[in-house]
């Protein structure tokens, strides 16, 4: 599975000869829409730019101003990504693929000042020598129409419900997540079939899982989806993330409530287009690097719409409210929740409090806790209101909060934290009935000696001007910048001395910029960017 990115189109500053770039493809059957992807755009086939139709089977990309570094990419028409590998390979004509292995990938590239392009979509060569390859089963979910060669592609997806009861699934693990299918480890009244999924998470990365590719889903009979889970520990975030062969994706975390102990988690989908989705991705404990043993094993079973009553307490005025819920279980609370927030300074202390947006991020406003004799601070916390609402915070220590951003890249531990978008902000939380936390410690998600707080970071703004439209400059001498938009998407990525970065590609809106200077200080930046 690709980590799905949008890469926005941001070029640094140079001096062109060519004003513009024009890029003509001639597509040799009938289409609807010719659009170019590549790295810039996270090689997601609806994301990149789209050529105007000249009516006579060519079509036209217009880039003004030309771009200032050089360009990787393929064609896309209808949807559907050109590949170059099989034509050139019977052809042996790579002339228009420079950027090629000659068996696993074949890329068009485009460089600076070269002017323009013609070009023919699946082919280096000419529309008489065309042959498209792709899918030409109509019963695959990817079967394109356009296709005169099957090229092995076909994608066949799992009807619904999806049991495990049989030999035939194949997953598709990414990133350190290793599944397979198993005798049922631990039999229970939730969960009595015989046969479920083990997922070791074994190194990698943090967002490590798998992914089942499922006949397109269909919502319009129920937009709820229901899993099994088995989980080493109570409160581990499962997130379910659906995917279309377009790129679109929607995604939902829940959290396990029981430790060793099969339990069905519900994902409520409504508002989802039906007949888009086709992939189920499943993540566990996002945020954490698995280490391959026993609290890094999860087990899953019988993915499938919610067809009965989903039961939970339907009385929105209780605390533990639950929204996806159709009939009543007769388990709602009421009243005043108490519960306590133990933490270890990790040093010597004289006041240490809670801040988060109950308080508006105050590192003074928060509720101060009460010394325990062995040295660990505690809070007695209690929610009045007839419905709590879950938590987000961090601690704060002799008026010192903590960073999480710098534990977690420094550790890649991020599993106190499960809000955080792993580079602007990394918040602990409290959820609604999970009652006291302890062995909490200050600026760490490990154990002391591994923390971290803001006043060990940059906080100087180096970006100017700001707001701006068209270059921003840096005020230090750094070793590498990134910059994300808002919803966390990496746009750019710089890893030299380079102090004036051109963004007048950028749409408007706000942006956050990481530096790292060359003492290894990390400084994060806000930054806006404006239309001309």
């Amino acid at each position: 599975m690709k980590k799905n990115l949008f890469f926005a189109l941001v070029f640094l500053s140079a001096t062109s000869m060519f004003a513009q770039l024009t890029i003509t493809t001639e597509v040799c059957s009938d289409a609807t829409s010719v659009r170019i992807t590549g790295p810039w755009w996270g090689w997601n086939v609806s994301s990149g730019p789209v050529a105007s139709d000249n009516g006579d089977g060519s079509w036209t990309f217009s880039f003004n101003p030309a771009p200032t570094a050089n360009m990787e990419y393929l064609l896309v028409v209808d949807g559907f990504m050109e590949n170059l590998i099989p034509g050139n390979t019977a052809a042996d004509n790579w002339s228009c693929t420079p950027i090629t292995d000659q068996s696993t990938y074949a890329n068009r590239q485009w460089i600076v000042d070269s002017g323009d392009v013609s070009n023919v979509f699946g082919t280096c060569n000419s529309c008489a020598d065309v042959v498209v390859y792709g899918c030409t089963d109509p019963d695959g979910i990817n079967y394109n129409e356009n296709a005169t060669e099957d090229d092995e592609t076909c994608l066949f997806g799992l009807p619904f419900p999806i049991d495990f009861e049989s030999d035939s699934y194949i997953f598709s693990d990414f990133d350190g997540g290793f599944s397979s299918v198993i005798p049922n480890p631990n039999s229970d009244d939730v969960n009595s079939s015989d046969n479920v999924v083990e997922h070791i998470r074994n190194g990698g990365q943090e967002w490590a899982g798998t992914y089942l590719t499922t006949n397109p889903i269909d919502f319009s009979a129920s937009s709820i989806l229901n899993i099994k889970v088995h989980s080493p520990e109570a409160n581990i975030p499962v997130k379910m993330k659906l995917e279309a062969l377009s790129g679109a994706n929607y995604e939902i975390t829940k959290y396990t409530s029981v430790a060793n102990q099969w339990e069905e988690l519900s994902f409520d989908f409504t508002g989802q287009e039906s007949d888009l989705f086709v992939n189920i991705v499943i993540i566990f404990n996002q945020g954490v690097v698995g280490d391959g043993s026993a609290n890094a094993t999860y087990y899953f079973d019988d993915i499938a719409f919610a067809t009965g009553p989903i039961l939970g307490c339907t009385d929105e005025e209780a605390n533990n409210y639950n929204a996806s819920a159709t009939q009543d279980d007769g388990t709602c609370t009421y009243g005043a929740v108490t519960f306590d927030i133990t933490v270890n300074p990790c040093a010597e202390a004289t006041s240490v409090r809670l801040t988060g947006p109950f308080w508006a991020w105050s590192d003074s406003e928060g509720p101060e806790a009460v010394k325990n004799s062995n040295g660990t601070w505690t809070f007695n916390l209690s929610f009045e209101d007839s419905q709590p609402e879950d938590m987000q915070y961090l601690f704060v220590v002799d008026s010192v909060r903590e960073d999480l951003v710098a534990a977690g890249v420094a550790s890649d531990d991020w599993s106190c934290t499960p809000v955080t978008d792993y580079f602007s902000y990394a918040n602990r939380l409290w959820t609604v009935g999970s009652g006291d936390v302890t062995g909490l410690n200050f600026g760490t998600c490990g154990s002391c000696g591994n923390n971290f707080s803001t006043n060990e970071l940059e906080e100087v703004n180096l970006i100017y001007p700001n707001p701006s439209s068209d270059f921003i400059n840096v005020g230090a001498q750094i070793t590498s910048l990134e910059m994300y938009s808002i919803t966390g998407q990496k746009v750019l990525s710089i890893y030299n001395t380079i102090n004036k970065v051109d963004i007048s590609m950028l749409p408007m809106g706000i942006y956050t910029i990481k530096l790292i200077n060359t003492n290894g200080n990390v400084s994060f930046n806000k930054f806006s960017k404006e239309n001309k």
